[in-house]
This record gives structure tokens, sequence and C-alpha cells, in this order.
């Protein structure tokens, strides 16, 4: 895993790469401006060397604060501007403000015209006078094309905060995930942003399995997955990764009715394909069950057919990435292979198999078809 020294307070994360875009520096010195400004799944508290920690308690007070406050970002309460310098210095991959004014600005344009989301995962110590937080950002884009291209964008990153010693935040540095150069408008912001902007696959307006994305890099994210519950069926040996086997419409019956309480459910999205690694093979296929009055498995009709099986899916941390197109057995093959080598690049514990997600019904064209192929993670914990 990689691992983000975090400057202290006062030296300002990716005011030297700033400053290396501004000035003629050598290569090396742009090479080490570069690595200053690169986000990583975990951050290094800071503790003070010795016994006397004049900030401390200044430092826990604004942990809480913005442990309460940051949630508001992007609501009608807002945040409290109060525990801001007017002059505070605000800078991100694509944006940058030397005021508050400005900074809030930005807050209230994301507002307005992206509709964000905003979640909070944890805010640690960094330096002397410094917070760190973690958090995951998403935004939809709402345009006069809606029906065929909405791109949702979703970001994942820390946010370095330093504080003055009369214990207001007076710097602001975000750093993305997804990138490894996060100086001001450096080419990877912009092709990261324009990646997400130019993806035509789209999601249906269909239940879904809650989760909440811990992290997402430039080849994979990170998912938090809630328990839900799922009618599944195995399939014949024979069945490729992205075959069906019979098993899409055994389910789909026992969905639309064919259970024995004859219970019509509502249709709901990705279907689940189980594949082993070794041989490539499916073997079970499963879709959601997603009702307000069915919370448990036993709650679940009873089956007609006795090859469907009610289950209920654990809490999981779940690797995913996506891809469009008419799966075929070949693509979740080599999608699921690029995943489990781009998770060993990063020191990540993975279970063995795969499951491949298909979102869409079969008149979908395929550039518009979210498939996704997901691996169990092991231990996976975000600091």
């Amino acid at each position: 895993m990689r691992v983000l020294s975090v400057p202290t307070a006062g030296v300002g994360v990716c005011s030297v790469a700033q400053r290396a875009s501004r000035t003629h520096t050598s290569s090396a010195q742009r090479v080490r401006a570069r690595h200053v400004c690169r986000a990583t799944s975990a951050l290094v508290p800071w503790t003070p060397g010795s016994s006397s920690d004049p900030h401390g308690a200044l430092l826990e007070e604004l942990s809480a604060f913005l442990k309460q406050d940051l949630p508001h970002l992007f609501d009608d309460q807002g945040i409290d501007q109060t525990r801001y310098e007017p002059t505070m210095e605000f800078t991100d991959p694509l944006t940058r403000y030397d005021n508050l004014s400005g900074y809030l600005f930005n807050i209230q344009m994301l507002r307005r015209v992206f509709s964000p989301s905003f979640t909070l995962h944890s805010v640690l110590r960094t330096g002397p006078l410094q917070l760190s937080t973690r958090w995951t950002m998403g935004m939809r884009v709402t345009t006069p094309l809606s029906f065929a291209w909405s791109p949702e964008l979703l970001f994942t990153g820390v946010s370095i905060m330093d504080v003055n010693p009369s214990g207001k935040f007076c710097r602001h540095v975000d750093l993305w995930d997804s990138i490894d150069n996060n100086a001001y408008l450096s080419g990877e912001a912009v092709a990261d942003l324009l990646k997400q902007l130019t993806a035509l696959q789209r999601t249906p307006e269909l239940a879904t399995p809650a989760f909440v994305t811990l992290l997402r890099r430039a080849d994979y994210a990170v998912r938090r997955y809630d328990a839900f519950l799922v009618a599944r069926t195995q399939l014949p040996a024979s069945t490729g990764a992205a075959g069906d086997g019979g098993g899409f419409g055994t389910l789909a019956r026992y969905l639309f009715g064919g259970n024995q309480q004859r219970v019509s459910m509502s249709m709901t999205t990705p279907v689940l394909n189980r594949v082993s690694d070794d041989s490539g093979r499916s073997t079970e296929m499963a879709f959601p069950v997603i009702e307000r009055n069915m919370g448990s498995q036993s709650e679940l009709p009873l089956p007609i057919e006795r090859t469907v099986e009610r289950a209920g899916v654990p809490a999981r941390v779940l690797a995913v990435a996506c891809f469009s197109g008419v799966a075929s057995d070949a693509d979740a093959q080599r999608e699921a292979g690029k995943l489990r080598r781009a998770l060993e690049r990063d020191g990540l514990r993975t279970c063995s198999g795969y499951e491949l997600a298909r979102y869409n019904d079969p008149t979908t064209l395929g550039p518009f078809r979210r498939n996704e192929v997901l691996i169990e993670l092991k231990d996976f914990t975000l600091v």
C-alpha cells in the first residue's frame, strides 16, 4: 500500500508543485514536486516528538468540529465560515482560490450545477498544526441529453488542512486518489475528468444493493457493500463466465410470481454471475431481492422450482472495475485478470474467484451497457 507523507503546517502540500510549474526547475525537482502531490489510500498520523504539545487541545477540538461540520458541505446549512481565515488558500487539481470567498463560491457552484454528494470517512492529525480528512464525493451531470448521456463523476481523496496559531484554517489542499500528479491543472487531472464526462455506460433506474465507494483509483474502485438478499441458482458445469445456463429464466420466473406465495417482486440490477478463477466458468447466477417488507431470508417467498435458493449475502468490501459492451466470456476473464493485477500492484489482499455484474437489459446498445467485475478484498482498512 502506498503511503502519503504529509508535510507539516506552513509548507503547503501543492504549493511545491505549483512553484515547479511556474519556474524553471531541474527534472529532479519536478519529480520531487510531483511526488509530494500524490494521494494515497493511507494517511500517516503525526505525533509530537516530546511530551510537550502546545496545540494538542486545539487540534483535537478542530477534529471534532470537522466531523460535525463537513457533512453539511453541500446542504442548506453549509459549513461554519467563522472557522476559516478570510485569506484561506484553496487548491485542488482543477481549481484554485486565494481567499475564503472564492472557496465558498466554488462550493455553491458545485451544489447548483452538479447536485453533489459528500461522505466524510475520517479526520486525522498529520502535522503540528495540520488535519487531514478522507472523503468521497459524487456528482451527477444533468444535460438536455440525459435520456442518453448523464455522466456521474466520482472522486475520492484527502484534504490537507493547515491551521494557524489562532485556531483557524488557513490552507486547504485536495488530493485525488485517481491521479499521481495532483498539481493544479495537471494533464492527469484534466484527463481523469474528461474520461468520466465521456463515459457512456448507463445504470438503469432500478433498485440495486447499497454501497459506499471508499476509494477510486484510475483503474478500479473499492466499495463497501451492505448485506443484501438474493435469489440464486446453480449453473451447469459448462457455463462460461458470462453465460446464462438457463439461470436467468429460472430466477425471473421466481421473481415475477413463480413462487409458492404467488408474490411478484420488483426487477433489480445487476444480474450476478459467480466465476471460478481457475476454470473461468460460472458456478451460479443471482438476482438481488430488494423489497421493503422482506428484510430477512425467511421472509422471501418460497420457491416452486427446487433449483432456486433464497440466500443472504453478508456485508463485504469489493474491488470493482467497469467496462462496456456486450460482455463475453473472454471479456469477463480479461477484465478480472486486469483488476487482480492492479490490486496486487497496490498490495491489496484478495479472495479467490470473482463476480460478473451486468446492469442493462438485452436491448441496450453495447457502448451504453454497464458491466463490472468484482473481487472481494481481505482485511481492507481505509485510513
